[in-house]
């Protein structure tokens, strides 16, 4: 009898937390948009998508850029603006950068400042990398923000800069 007992509480629990993890994931919304950094040669797309959960936010971005494309913003002129589809306040922020100079160009030589602003215009995220010769590099990061950051918008600026034509990306999760 108490073998049966034990049974049915493991049943019990094993129920519960499949019911938070179905009844999570249906409360999940997912936005993502796309478009081009140099529409005029017709390369350069980028591409970002933002997944929220009730515990985590995520973004993941890739952006492609021509050749002296100097300043980018995104959302661009026409696209829908980065919204969060409920205001989340962030505490810690995981992710990874990733930089690729391609082959082309007369220097082969890549930099590139990136940043994720809030609706306020407050830093969630930034780098700046240089890159000498064709290659790739992926940086990991982490960031805390002790007494938290609500967010309900997001902005993603870029400065490319040098010949070649290069690829960033990143990929965060907010929590």
């Amino acid at each position: 009898m108490i073998h049966s007992a034990r049974i049915r509480a493991a049943a019990y629990f094993l129920a519960i937390i499949a019911a938070m993890l179905f009844s999570s994931r249906a409360t999940a919304q997912s936005i993502a948009d796309s478009g081009l950094t140099c529409p005029s040669s017709g390369n350069g797309p980028y591409n970002w998508q933002l997944d929220q959960a009730p515990l985590t936010t995520t973004f993941s971005s890739e952006t492609g850029f021509c050749t002296g494309i100097g300043f980018f913003q995104i959302p661009e002129a026409g696209h829908p603006t980065i919204t969060l589809p409920a205001a989340r306040t962030i505490h810690e922020v995981h992710g990874n950068y990733a930089f690729a100079v391609w082959n082309g160009g007369t220097c082969n030589n890549g930099s590139i400042i990136a940043k994720i602003l809030d609706q306020n215009n407050n830093q969630i995220a930034s780098v700046k990398l240089e890159q000498f010769g064709v290659a790739t590099v992926d940086v990991p990061f982490n960031a805390t923000f002790p007494s938290g950051l609500t967010v309900t918008s997001l902005t993603e600026q870029f400065y490319a800069d040098q010949c070649p034509a290069l690829t960033f990306s990143w990929s965060l999760v907010m929590n």
